[in-house]
C-alpha cells in the first residue's frame, strides 16, 4: 500500500479467503506462515502454500522503516528458499509479475496459458472488453514514457481513494 499500488488486501472479501484458507491450511500442512524478526519487530511476513513437492509464494508484508537500508522482503524470501531447499521441496514458485528481484534471484519465467470462449453474447461481449484490455495493456506496457505516465496517473486515483 505505501507504494501506492493496487492491493487486493484492502477487500474484505479477499482477506477473508486467506484467512479462511490459512486456518484449514495451517491444520493440513499446505499453508506456512513465516516472519522475520529484528530484536523484537516483526519485519517480514511471508504466507506460503505447500503442495505437491512446490512452495507457491503468495502473499508477503514488509516494514520498510524498522531497517530502512535492508530489504526485508528479500530477506525472507531468501531465507525461506534455503528453508524449501533444505526441506527437500524441488521448486520455489515466486508467482506471478516479472518484478526485477525476480531474475536477479536466478528465477526463470514460464508462460501463462489463459484460454477462454463466450459461449452467450454476454460472455461473448466479456471476453471481447478482456481482449482489448489485454491489448491495451500490453500497448501501454510497449511504451516506457506512456507507461510511466499511467502508473503515475493509478498511484495518484489509489492515494485519493485512500
Amino acid at each position: 500500500r505505501e507504494l501506492g499500488r493496487f492491493d487486493l488486501l484492502t477487500q474484505e472479501k479477499i482477506v477473508d479467503f486467506y484467512r479462511n484458507a490459512a486456518i484449514q491450511g495451517l491444520l493440513d500442512g499446505s499453508v506456512r506462515l513465516f516472519g522475520l524478526l529484528v530484536g523484537e519487530a516483526l519485519i517480514a511476513v511471508q504466507y506460503l502454500l505447500v503442495h505437491q513437492g512446490t512452495v507457491h509464494a503468495l502473499l508477503i508484508a514488509m516494514d520498510q522503516g524498522v531497517v530502512p537500508n535492508v530489504s526485508p522482503g528479500l530477506a525472507i524470501m531468501g531465507r525461506l528458499i534455503g528453508w524449501a531447499r533444505e526441506q527437500g521441496f524441488g521448486y520455489f514458485d515466486l508467482s506471478v509479475g516479472n518484478q526485477s528481484y525476480k531474475e536477479h534471484m536466478g528465477a526463470k519465467g514460464s508462460v501463462l496459458v489463459e484460454l477462454r470462449h463466450g459461449f452467450t453474447m454476454r460472455g461473448r461481449v466479456a471476453n471481447a472488453a478482456i481482449e482489448f484490455r489485454r491489448r491495451a495493456e500490453a500497448f501501454v506496457r510497449s511504451n516506457p514514457r506512456l507507461l510511466k505516465a499511467v502508473q503515475g496517473t493509478m498511484r495518484g486515483l489509489r492515494r485519493l481513494r485512500g
